[in-house]
């Protein structure tokens, strides 16, 4: 899954950053179950929900321009990365 820089902090400052996962999988999922709700990202939020499909790209797309205002207000140059990759690089 893919997210910005911004929901990545956003991630972070909620949950504490969680050992690897061996499956690959995000490591904030247990049991079918997330972990992180509090701090989760757009793509989470979204796109694991069951409704329309257009219903979820009009979400994804206010969810995205209030992470975009957010970034511009605070001066941040917004960035996309894997989640995973950018987990592992923190571990390192």
């Amino acid at each position: 899954m893919w997210l910005t820089n911004l929901e990545l902090a956003f991630l972070l400052a909620h949950h504490a950053l969680p050992p690897a996962n061996s499956d690959a999988g995000c490591p904030w999922l247990h049991k079918g179950r997330c972990t992180a709700r509090a701090g989760r990202a757009i793509g989470c939020r979204v796109f694991h929900c069951r409704m329309a499909p257009e219903r979820m790209a009009d979400i994804s797309a206010a969810f995205t321009r209030e992470v975009q205002r957010i970034a511009e207000a605070h001066q941040i140059d917004l960035t996309y990365a894997e989640l995973l990759e950018s987990l592992a690089a923190l571990r390192r």
